[in-house]
């Protein structure tokens, strides 16, 4: 580190390039946790790409990247589930296994295991329609910025409980054109 100091101090161009991409950066990180315009989720768009900030807009609130930053997003009575299919690009500790059934109809839906705890987000999600709780599933289909709405589901069956593990319904079969974004196909 004392290298670096010394190496601003003597050279005041490298500075100014180092102070410029940090205000560029923090511009950014503000507008994307402050100026985004706050929605209703009875304005999602099935089908249609999200970034996790604005999903997390939709839900009525300011995206925070410390408290918004899971698979397990829970505004008020919503709960946004976002997830990809695809997690061989991750880390080991977070691969999970989700994927459309052959029906076109149904999710199996993993959390990862630090994500869905005993209580609490588990039993959001296993018991959404007791609790009152309305689910919105965002899919991801691999390593990609955008999370596409599916629109509501709901949970059919509980799997597993560790790493909690259930099948979504959805509301229709996926249309075609997105069985091919997802790199799925029909029966």
């Amino acid at each position: 580190m004392p290298e670096l100091r010394q190496r601003l101090q003597d050279d005041p161009r490298l500075a100014r390039e180092v102070e410029r991409r940090l205000e560029y950066t923090l511009t950014g990180d503000h507008a994307e946790r402050h100026d985004g315009v706050l929605r209703t989720p009875d304005s999602l768009v099935r089908y249609r790409g999200y970034r996790r900030s604005e999903i997390v807009n939709q839900l009525g609130v300011q995206y925070d990247p410390a408290r918004h930053n899971t698979g397990v997003i829970k505004v008020d009575r919503h709960i946004a589930l976002l997830t990809q299919l695809d997690t061989q690009d991750t880390r080991d500790v977070h691969h999970y296994q989700n994927r459309i059934l052959d029906d076109l109809q149904h999710i199996s839906w993993a959390s990862q295991n630090r994500q869905v705890p005993d209580g609490g987000s588990r039993q959001a999600v296993a018991e959404h329609r007791r609790l009152g709780h309305v689910l919105h599933l965002f899919v991801q289909p691999g390593g990609e910025n955008l999370y596409f709405y599916l629109g509501t589901v709901d949970v059919t069956e509980v799997l597993r409980r560790a790493p909690f593990t259930a099948v979504l319904r959805l509301a229709e079969r996926l249309p075609p054109a997105v069985q091919q974004v997802m790199g799925v196909s029909g029966p």
